[in-house]
């Protein structure tokens, strides 16, 4: 390592090549942080949080890499450097004190990014002290591009409010809710190739018809709780058409008379003559895509059968404008280039509240017992469950 100058003097052998090569990590490091800024804002959304958390993470690392390897040369020479920056200071404040400065903050942050480096080449994440910060969910628009959700909207009040049935597998995925009466079932079946969500009403006695209403992974657990709400809450008073309800919203007929769409053209609802429903929702495929286009986010089937209040009650949810709280990094890429984020975030306990009141409320419903008014300002704690 080159030895120190003498205090208050600047004549040191190599000087004029040691100031060369911190010109040259200094243009190096501007062009690897240039670089960064350019990524990241093509990689983010307007909040600025990554589309690709994981990806995101790995260019970070990349770019400290970057700015740790071209400070490597002059690493050692920073203390000759800064002896001589100090020794002139007197003669010409103005041209080193700046670099002074930052020559002290990068040899002070050396061994910092080394460290942070060589963690990030084994790919193994050092323990931070820091306290860990709350979850907080998105509030995203439209509802039916929010993703799946938390399923327990849907079962958990059918399984705690109204006493359905679980019928569970051993070892299994599947979810399998029966109605005390044998005559409904709900089955969650995590199957990438088919419908997660299958609702069927296996018909009576009086003469009610089956029915069979199924959905895709990733319909939001809002929209398939509207038809379990309808169908154990629900009046069965609706209009024989149940897109009206779309018609009301602003959604448009298309020339063929069976289909209507969604004014941003992402979903498209199909009704058979004989009454049967479609429903496709797509999203678009890139940041810069210009209108929707594959891959299609969700599909789902009404029979013909379906009473039309559950399938209003389901199209209702859908034009809804109210937001549903996600946690963005776990939403579907594709998904995050169609919605639309507030900024102001929601902490996740609050959902949690949301999700027992809303059981609460229903099984309430279902006895005739009213509960007391909401307080002001949110939610009343939860007891452990």
């Amino acid at each position: 390592m080159p030895k120190s100058a003498p205090s208050g003097s600047t004549v040191v052998a190599g000087l004029q090549a040691m100031v060369s090569r911190l010109a040259a990590f200094l243009r190096a490091a501007d062009a690897a942080v240039d670089a960064w800024d350019l990524y990241s804002d093509e990689h983010t959304n307007l909040d600025g949080w990554p589309y690709d958390p994981e990806s995101y993470d790995d260019r970070k690392a990349v770019r400290d890499h970057v700015v740790w390897r071209a400070f490597e040369p002059v690493s050692e020479e920073a203390g000759v450097l800064l002896d001589a920056a100090e020794a002139d200071l007197e003669r010409v404040p103005s041209l080193f004190a700046t670099h002074a400065d930052n020559l002290d903050l990068a040899v002070a942050r050396r061994t910092v990014t080394a460290n942070h480096i060589a963690v990030t080449v084994t790919d193994s994440r050092a323990e931070v002290s820091e306290p860990e910060k709350p979850r907080v969910l998105a509030q995203v628009t439209p509802r039916y591009l929010a993703c799946g959700g938390d399923p327990r909207w849907v079962t958990a009040p059918l399984q705690k409010a109204f006493r359905w049935q679980p019928a569970h597998i051993p070892l299994s995925p599947v979810v399998r809710l029966t109605r005390r009466d044998r005559q409904a079932e709900l089955l969650l079946s995590p199957d990438p190739d088919e419908h997660w969500w299958t609702l069927h009403h296996t018909g009576t006695t009086a003469g009610e018809k089956a029915w069979t209403m199924r959905f895709g992974a990733r319909t939001p657990a809002e929209i398939v709780a509207a038809a379990t709400d309808a169908l154990t809450t629900g009046t069965a008073d609706s209009a024989a058409d149940p897109t009206q309800v779309l018609e009301q919203a602003g959604w448009k007929r298309s020339v063929l008379e069976h289909q209507i769409s969604s004014p941003d053209g992402f979903v498209t609802v199909s009704r058979h003559p004989l009454g049967a429903l479609h429903i496709e929702v797509t999203a678009h495929d890139g940041p810069w895509a210009s209108g929707p286009a594959a891959p299609t986010a969700w599909r789902a089937y009404f029979s013909d059968r379906t009473p039309p209040h559950l399938a209003a009650a389901v199209l209702a949810d859908m034009v809804s404008t109210e937001p549903l709280l996600r946690d963005e990094k776990e939403m579907a890429l594709f998904l995050r280039y169609s919605v639309r984020i507030a900024r102001e975030r929601v902490p996740t306990h609050q959902a949690e509240y949301a999700l027992w009141e809303r059981v609460d409320r229903l099984a309430a419903h279902l006895t005739g017992t009213p509960l007391p008014p909401q307080p002001p300002g949110g939610s009343l704690p939860r007891r452990s469950r």
